[in-house]
């Protein structure tokens, strides 16, 4: 197993979404490598960072179900952010 993967294991049955784990992982890879191609193509690289801003949102929205501390959902609200800007550069 890679580093830190019983962590976010515990964390998605903590969030009582287990079953969207590997689903949330693909989706993270993919939007990873559509951000790096959206270096040279601004189509892709706007699907990609408005995906992962969306789901960096929904990760914050979760977070807010399950009554977690703001510093436990600062990591996911500056992701959306960081993508928010990057999708704003894209698109313009």
């Amino acid at each position: 197993r890679w580093g830190g993967s019983e962590f976010r294991l515990m964390e998605f049955e903590r969030y009582g979404v287990p079953q969207y784990r590997v689903l949330v992982g693909s989706l993270q890879v993919m939007g990873a490598l559509g951000a790096l191609v959206g270096l040279v193509n601004d189509t892709i690289g706007a699907l990609a960072t408005g995906g992962l801003m969306l789901m960096m949102l929904i990760g914050v929205a979760v977070r807010l179900r399950i009554h977690d501390a703001p510093r436990e959902m600062a990591q996911a609200a500056f992701f959306a952010a960081l993508n928010g800007v990057l999708l704003y550069l894209h698109l313009t």
